[in-house]
């Protein structure tokens, strides 16, 4: 609140009748400044407590596809790439379909899986990249990035808790007024 904000509030209280002397209006602008110190301790505490379940799922989820899109890099490194053909299904536990990938390596045909479920067989594509050990081609995986997305969705849902919980300086950069204004009458 502005120092003139403050004067015009006196101002009005005084020629009410509600005080009737500077001491008095000392007073009331005490309670005012507690008040607004109060409203800045509320709303900070409510933007981390909505903040932090927001952070945690964020970096879950960017850990888990950090993590994974590392171990299939990993994993990959000296494997040979072919395309595979989408031949057939296996139904998952989890009640959707998981695709069988043929391919060939040296003269041979071999069958994979692929990593992803979905809950219609025709949301798989007909042709897929299948990464396989040239020195055991029936190792083999379907190389699809998904756990890359993780980690894009992960950094996503970081940076949405981020500017909850530094909202106020998000705010004043923006030049949003997100000021409180208290009515006494």
């Amino acid at each position: 609140m502005t120092e003139q904000e403050r004067e015009q509030i006196r101002l009005e209280l005084m020629e009410s009748g509600q005080i009737s002397s500077e001491a008095d209006a000392a007073k009331v602008e005490q309670t005012v400044e507690m008040a607004e110190k109060g409203i800045r301790v509320i709303k900070t505490t409510m933007r981390v407590l909505a903040a932090l379940p927001i952070l945690l799922a964020g970096i879950v989820f960017f850990c888990v596809g950090f993590g994974m899109t590392a171990s299939e890099l990993s994993r990959s490194g000296g494997y040979e790439e072919t395309i595979g053909k989408l031949t057939g299904f296996d139904t998952s536990s989890l009640g959707g379909y998981v695709p069988l990938y043929t391919y060939e390596a040296g003269g041979q045909v071999y069958q994979t899986d692929g990593s992803e479920v979905k809950k219609e067989k025709e949301e798989f594509p007909d042709t897929a990249a299948i990464k396989y050990d040239p020195a055991d081609p029936s190792r083999a995986f379907v190389k699809n990035g998904s756990w890359f997305r993780f980690t894009l969705c992960g950094l996503g849902v970081i940076a949405l808790g981020l500017v909850i919980l530094f909202w106020d300086r998000v705010s004043h950069f923006l030049h949003i007024d997100d000021k409180v204004e208290l009515n006494i009458h």
